[in-house]
């Protein structure tokens, strides 16, 4: 029986290891060009990678970048974004042809319009714990934190510099602003500048922030589109070294293992001479998939001041009308609230409303449970835009549950709404439980245990 077995099992995995070698890869090209039309472009690509490339009609525009040993698949990507265009599979030929809506690149508009503030420089922050220090452990679950942390620096202007050569310093001289950055995905063409302040030439960016790995495996990070310099750090570890002044470019990391939960990341940037400023950092997943890094913004309050009623009446919806002028807009990593008697000065102690909105981090599939404690007077919950606690009335303090919900892991939507009525209690807290762990307030994710 053995000797009859074993040949299958042999035969088969030949079979299974010929057909994951067989699986087509794109083929890695390299460009290095100036003002070159697309048509010129797409030839020399052809020829290069040995592939059919077709260019549309009416189909123009011209390109500036240098790379090297990148996918074609992800050159296109890079390229063609800016100039309105797309590419498709057609059979066994690439297709480049007019984009009919907005594509993923350059010139997508942000998701998020961040505020721009300008505050004290920031002081140097705190590495990661080293290796003689206790391991700090950070939650895996709860309200995503907000963002990726730019803080914005005005440099000396130079008469004189050298393409291919580090750019000559001072940088992050005289700080200008900081901001939260929904993607690190920016197109400055002159007189776009992320400040008045900064100018079209010789500024410098830090961001710093955390990201959350969804499973163990191998990562790959890429600085695309950048002019001209630029540093990446995950974890405090230099990965991409790209500080020098150069025209548009894209550099990419070696593969990275990185295990499931938070690290550190770190992207320093120096915009040099001449109108064009541009970066964005991507990374590649384990299935091969390549996403623009996105860092969601965190839970988001709203705080409005309502006009005052003479009467109300207990177990009925509040009088209304809500949610009419607001008061303050500010970011909050969790929500257990006993105002006493009122959340800020401009607000008084009764009839004011609050809209909290942002993102849930849920660690593992399976059910989960929500719940309104201490409630009073009114709120309303929804994940992903599904009512799923309905508390809409005038009442004491109260605890209110949903039903149990199936989650996938992973960023979930959620909103939730309240509403102050008569004093003396403003209260209200936002818990949940599940299959993995017990009734806890939903903490903020990423922050430690």
């Amino acid at each position: 029986m053995r000797r009859e077995v074993m040949p299958k099992l042999t035969m088969l995995l030949l079979l299974i290891t010929c057909t994951l070698l067989a699986q087509p890869k794109p083929p890695k090209v390299s460009l290095d060009v100036r003002d070159a039309t697309i048509q010129e472009v797409a030839s020399m690509l052809s020829k290069q990678a040995n592939v059919k490339i077709k260019v549309a009609q009416n189909v123009t525009g011209k390109v500036t970048i240098a790379v090297k040993d990148i996918y074609l698949d992800d050159l296109l990507d890079i390229i063609l974004p800016p100039l309105k265009l797309k590419w498709r599979m057609e059979k066994d030929a690439y297709i480049i042809e007019p984009a009919n809506e907005p594509v993923s690149g350059l010139e997508r508009p942000p998701t998020i319009q961040p505020p721009v503030e300008p505050i004290e420089r920031p002081k140097k922050a705190p590495g990661l714990p080293t290796p003689s220090q206790p391991k700090v452990e950070l939650a895996d679950r709860g309200l995503y934190p907000g963002g990726i942390v730019g803080f914005y620096y005005d440099d000396p202007d130079h008469a004189e510099y050298e393409v291919g050569a580090p750019p000559k310093g001072p940088f992050f001289t005289r700080f200008v602003m900081k901001r939260l950055d929904p993607q690190i995905n920016f197109n400055w063409n002159q007189p776009s500048t992320p400040h008045p302040l900064l100018g079209y030439q010789y500024w410098s960016a830090r961001w710093s922030g955390k990201f959350f790995v969804p499973q163990d495996g191998s990562y790959t990070f890429m600085l695309e589109n950048l002019d001209d310099a630029g540093r990446l750090y995950v974890d405090d570890k230099l990965i991409i070294d790209a500080w020098r002044i150069q025209p548009m470019t894209t550099h990419q990391s070696e593969p990275i293992r990185l295990s499931k939960g938070w690290h550190s990341i770190k992207v320093e940037y120096h915009q040099g001479p001449g109108p064009g400023a541009s970066i964005r950092l991507s990374w590649r997943l384990p299935n091969g998939e390549k996403e623009v890094m996105t860092f969601p913004h965190g839970l988001i309050a709203e705080y409005f001041d309502d006009p005052d009623h003479e009467t109300f009446q207990l177990w009925q919806p509040p009088p209304g009308p809500c949610f009419t002028k607001k008061v303050l807009t500010r970011s909050e990593n969790k929500i257990d609230h006993n105002w006493g008697p009122t959340p800020h000065p401009d607000i008084n102690d009764q009839y004011f409303s609050v809209r909290w909105e942002g993102q849930l981090l849920v660690p593992k599939d399976g059910w989960y449970v929500f719940y309104l404690d201490n409630l009073d007077d009114a709120a309303r919950l929804w994940i992903d835009d599904q009512l799923v606690i309905d508390a809409w009335r005038i009442q004491p303090p109260t605890s209110h549950a949903s039903p149990k919900i199936t989650l996938k892991a992973g960023l979930h939507k959620i909103k939730l709404e309240y509403h102050a009525g008569a004093p003396p209690v403003n209260s209200i807290t936002l818990a949940w439980e599940s299959e993995h762990f017990p009734k806890e307030v939903i903490p903020p994710a990423g922050e430690q245990k």
